[in-house]
């Protein structure tokens, strides 16, 4: 899917009324700039790669030490190679 403004990937749908179009973060920042979901989003992905959960600050060696996240938000936040040594499997 592309993003209906600028053709880059589209990673948001919205629906109002009967109408769908799709966004890219930037996109639709622009488009929706007091949802701030695209900026949250690419915070995720900048939290996501150095391992450190931007809602609770948990990172992936506390979670390693203590067998315990923080928050449910770590599930994405974390580094996905940990799950696995606590007999989780995320699809």
């Amino acid at each position: 899917m592309t993003c209906g403004r600028c053709g880059a990937e589209a990673g948001f749908t919205v629906r109002e009324n009967s109408a769908t179009s799709r966004f890219c973060a930037t996109c639709l920042d622009k488009t929706y700039p007091s949802l701030k979901l695209g900026a949250l989003t690419r915070s995720f992905e900048r939290e996501k790669k150095v391992g450190t959960c931007p809602h609770c600050g948990w990172n992936t060696e506390k979670a390693k030490e203590s067998g315990m996240v923080g928050c449910p938000l770590c599930y994405e936040a974390l580094d996905p190679a940990v799950w696995p040594e606590f007999g989780i499997h995320l699809v």
